[in-house]
């Protein structure tokens, strides 16, 4: 396991000035099982994304991907830093003028992914706050997958 944020020095630079932002405080971390790799990036954001591509060795290639903050346009980054992903699934965050995950980023994954999953059906619908549950188990031995989909979960057509 590797942990890559949060990242202290951007923390403390961010103190200094009083900019506070909680989601530079999110925890970022892969789970290597032989070769495959899952990554976990919680609630980071283009400012954490940004010092995560200097890490040597990082980012590593995942076969499964958390997406960033919900899918929001503020952590959009991390389509610059991989060009494919086998597995990749966001959480819904619906709130006042929030409605994430943002459709042009679910639109921007598609086109490195074939297997994307989201755990609310209707993301374009603010007073729909559905809950689903994406269950995801990987054979690391065949690099394969399988996925069960519970509640409002749901699998996006990545067709290209």
């Amino acid at each position: 396991m590797n942990s890559f944020a949060p990242n202290s020095s951007l923390i403390r630079e961010h103190s200094l000035y009083g900019d506070f932002n909680k989601n530079d405080h999110s925890i970022g971390f892969t789970i290597k099982l032989g070769e495959v790799v899952l990554m976990f990036t919680g609630d980071m954001e283009n400012t954490t994304i940004a010092e995560l591509k200097k890490i040597p060795r990082l980012p590593c290639q995942p076969y499964f991907l958390k997406i960033p903050h919900h899918g929001s346009e503020t952590s959009s980054e991390m389509l610059d830093v991989f060009t494919s992903v086998n597995v990749v699934c966001s959480t819904v965050y619906r709130n006042g003028k929030n409605n994430l995950p943002s459709q042009n980023i679910i639109n921007s994954y598609k086109k490195i992914t074939n297997n994307l999953y989201i755990t609310s059906s209707d993301t374009n619908n603010l007073n729909d706050h559905g809950y689903g549950v994406i269950n995801i188990s990987i054979d690391v031995l065949n690099d394969s997958f399988q996925t069960k989909l519970y509640g409002d979960a749901i699998s996006i057509n990545c067709s290209k």
